[in-house]
């Protein structure tokens, strides 16, 4: 499919601002590709290549003690649990650690699922990551020809 035939959605999603030299290939890669990317609201994109791990001191399992969601929400917060196993973000746990759930109000009004980890954080091994400095990054961005960015859909839910 030309990008041309694209459906407007599709065409405002890739907001492609390449100089013409470089279309024909970013066109071959979407073609290569396009099931990779947003298609539909309702589809989470997922990968089974990374396994992810948290390294804690030898603490004992922290389980915390369930809190009460507010009724008016309950409903809404089982419907969005559901289709988060539906789609295999999340899945059914019988481990021994035990973090309580959190609903977070979204800038646009929607509501997310979130996990409190304070206390789980409180017992995991701190990485020592430096970040580079910013005049690093922007030397090394003075040598490339062109840029790209991506955006990942309900990114919350990536790794």
């Amino acid at each position: 499919m030309e990008i041309s035939q694209w459906k407007e959605d599709q065409r405002k999603v890739f907001q492609i601002t390449e100089p013409y030299y470089a279309i024909n290939t970013i066109e071959d890669f979407f073609k290569k590709y396009f099931s990779l990317f947003y298609e539909n609201s309702k589809k989470y994109g997922k990968t089974n290549v990374l396994q992810h791990q948290i390294e804690t001191t030898a603490h004992s399992p922290i389980k915390q003690p369930k809190r009460r969601l507010p009724l008016m929400i309950k409903y809404q917060v089982e419907l969005m649990v559901q289709d988060l196993l539906k789609e295999g973000i999340i899945e059914k746990s019988i481990s021994p650690w035990s973090s309580n759930l959190v609903v977070v109000k979204k800038k646009d009004g929607s509501k997310i699922l979130c996990i409190d980890y304070r206390i789980l954080n409180s017992v995991t091994i701190k990485n020592a990551f430096i970040l580079p400095r910013k005049n690093e990054i922007l030397d090394a961005l003075k040598r490339i020809k062109s840029f790209s960015t991506i955006d990942l859909f309900s990114g919350y839910y990536q790794i």
